[in-house]
Order: structure tokens, then C-alpha cells, then sequence
């Protein structure tokens, strides 16, 4: 569970999901390139991640 507070607006409970969706719409309107580390987070999911990451950085998919 996480409790986010955005400028102007009261605490709010969001899940994980819900926590994911919505750091993905700011960063898409931030022009930061974002992505969650997929369960259970290892070096395996994090180096899949960063690969991604650096795939959108270049153009690619």
C-alpha cells in the first residue's frame, strides 16, 4: 500500500497497481521515462526493467 498526497489534494491509500498508473501518467507528462521492476524485484526483473528503459531511450520497443 502506499499514501501518496498530490499538490492541492488530501492524502490518498493507493495499491500497488493503482500507485504504478498513477506514477506513470506524471512521468509520461513529465517527459521521464519510468518503469516498475516487475515481482519479486531480483536482479533478473531489475536488468529486464533497465533494458526496457534503455530500449525507450533509443527508439525502440
Amino acid at each position: 500500500m502506499w499514501w501518496i498526497t498530490l499538490p492541492g489534494q488530501a492524502e490518498q491509500w493507493y495499491d500497488t497497481r493503482q500507485a504504478e498508473e498513477l506514477v506513470t501518467g506524471l512521468c509520461a507528462r513529465a517527459g521521464i521515462i519510468w518503469e516498475p521492476v516487475a515481482h519479486p524485484g531480483g536482479e533478473a526483473q531489475l536488468a529486464e526493467t533497465l533494458a526496457r528503459i534503455a530500449a525507450r531511450r533509443t527508439g525502440g520497443s
